[in-house]
Order: C-alpha cells, then sequence, then structure tokens
C-alpha cells in the first residue's frame, strides 16, 4: 500500500511539474509602464495596498482604471486612490466605454460620462489635489451587429462622438482613444475625403492606446507602425498594449509563454518602437491576470 501511494503521489508530481503555467514576469520590464484595472482597487483597502505594492515592484507610472461608475458612486473614495497613487509615481487616468456609444442613441450617456469626469477633476483641483489628467474611451464599434452591415456609417457615428467628447471636456482633461491595431486598414469617407480609421481618430483624439495584442515582438512592431507613423508625424502621443490575459488565439496573448521569451519579445519590440517619436511605452492588458499566474 505504501509502495502504491509514494507511486501515485510521484505521478502527481510529475503531472504538476509537467503543467506549463504562465511564468508570468515580477516586474519590471524596461518600457513597460502601464496597465488596466478592472477591479476594485479603490473602495477595498487591502486591494488598494496590494495594487500600489504591485505598481511600485513594476516601476509603473500609468494606470488605466475602469471608473465610470467609481465617479458617480464614491468620487471621495477616487479621490484618495488617486493621491496614493500620485505618492506611488502612478498618474490615474479615468477609463470608461461602451460600443453601444459609438451609435448617435449612445453619444447622450458616453458625454455625460465625459461632463462627470470633468467635474470630477475640476473639484479635486479647486480643493488643491491630485487629479486625472486623461479620461480613456473604450469604445469598440465593430463588436456592433450594424458595423458589418454599414460599416461607414458606424465609423462617422464613432468619429463624431469622439469629437463631441473633446468638445464636453474642454481642454481639461486629454481625450485617449483605445483602438485595435487594424484601423489603418479601414478606409472612411467623411466630409469629401477618404483616409484611415486610426488617422480620423487621431485627428479626433488627443493621444491612443493601441489594442496590440500579438506575441511576438515582429507582430507587435508590425501591427503598430501604421498608427505610430500618422501619430508622430501629427505630434500626438501611443501608447502600446500587450495582452497577457488568457486567449483562445493563442497568438494575441504573451499568457503561457515563458517569463524569459516575454522579456525577450517586449525588450525587442520597444527598441525597436522607440523610434517613433509618438512611441510612449507599452501598457499591460490586466492586472488582475498579472497577480494571479491561474486565472483562467
Amino acid at each position: 500500500m505504501r509502495k502504491a501511494l509514494a507511486i501515485a503521489a510521484l505521478a502527481l508530481l510529475c503531472l504538476l511539474a509537467c503543467r506549463a503555467p504562465s511564468h508570468l514576469p515580477e516586474g519590471p520590464i524596461p518600457d513597460v509602464s502601464g496597465v488596466y484595472v478592472y477591479s476594485d482597487v479603490v473602495r477595498d483597502p487591502q486591494a488598494m495596498r496590494g495594487f500600489l505594492t504591485f505598481s511600485r515592484q513594476w516601476k509603473l507610472d500609468q494606470v488605466y482604471l475602469q471608473s465610470a461608475h467609481l465617479v458617480r458612486e464614491c468620487p471621495e473614495a477616487l479621490g484618495a486612490f488617486i493621491s496614493l497613487a500620485r505618492e506611488a509615481g502612478v498618474s490615474v487616468t479615468l477609463l470608461a466605454g461602451r460600443s453601444a456609444w459609438a451609435l448617435e442613441p449612445g453619444h447622450g450617456e458616453a458625454l455625460r460620462v465625459a461632463r462627470e469626469a470633468r467635474a470630477f477633476a475640476e473639484g479635486l483641483e479647486r480643493q488643491g489635489r491630485p487629479a486625472p489628467e486623461a479620461i480613456q474611451f473604450d469604445v469598440e464599434p465593430y463588436l456592433l451587429p450594424r458595423w458589418k452591415a454599414d460599416p461607414q456609417a458606424v465609423a462617422n457615428q464613432y468619429l463624431d462622438l469622439f469629437e463631441k467628447l473633446r468638445e464636453a471636456l474642454g481642454g481639461r482633461l486629454r481625450l485617449q482613444a483605445c483602438t485595435p491595431f487594424w484601423f489603418d486598414r479601414v478606409q472612411v469617407r467623411r466630409r469629401g475625403r477618404t483616409r484611415p480609421l486610426n488617422e480620423w481618430i487621431l485627428d479626433a483624439a488627443d493621444g491612443a492606446v493601441l489594442m496590440d495584442y500579438r506575441d511576438t515582438a515582429q507582430r507587435l512592431v508590425s501591427g503598430a507602425e501604421g498608427e505610430l507613423a500618422y501619430a508622430s508625424h501629427i505630434g500626438k502621443p501611443v501608447v502600446i498594449a500587450v495582452n497577457f490575459a488568457p486567449s483562445d488565439e493563442k497568438h494575441t496573448s504573451f499568457h503561457g509563454q515563458s517569463e524569459a521569451r516575454i522579456r525577450r519579445e517586449l525588450l525587442d519590440a520597444s527598441a525597436r518602437l522607440r523610434s517613433y517619436g509618438a512611441f510612449r511605452g507599452i501598457s499591460v492588458f490586466h492586472y488582475s491576470v498579472m497577480v494571479d499566474e491561474n486565472l483562467e
């Protein structure tokens, strides 16, 4: 019996050893300076401490915090978090977005979020407290059923939204767009001109985070070059977002790769992307995955 148990235990150890853990880096990696956060690190003191410790370990200077509900529900707690993050060297960018906002009937809700964010930032400023400097709108129009049927109409309403958002923010908060790497392949007819959608959206916003979800340096660079070239030409910043979350399409994520390979590919990519004046570093999607390698 003991021999049988020993053999079973050995078999289990071998099975565990042969599994392919994520081996996500424990940080830091040069040029990886931001992270997306969707968990509640504002109202949960323990989660807040954990995030601030994490940000110091990774030497982060930017967090994209899902926050439209926080601005409305607990502005004081959000303001306190922003102050503590600033003390840790981290700037908070507010994050909001729904695909439905791309269409004209959804513009009103998006504009309300923008105005609330602006009022929140102005209130902190009046109190002499650290305030967010930007808000990112992650509006993904291509997820709408209408995109396939009439992408031109959807794209134009999407661009109308960003022009309205910029006006509503009045320069108080920088308007950042979250866009996929393939927008440079979508030609949009607007105001008598046909241009790539990435150019139109960069003109409408103050900068962008590019969802460049690929798993090699070559693919990352290839996906970002069009966006960075135009952004450099017009003098607007672009951050490259990479994916650490599990994905059914393995080429879209670094999840499951060795730490050595992740570091090698990101270092190679950032070294090549630095040749573009618009490049402002790399951000990771997303925080929960980075602190829990077993997240499925």
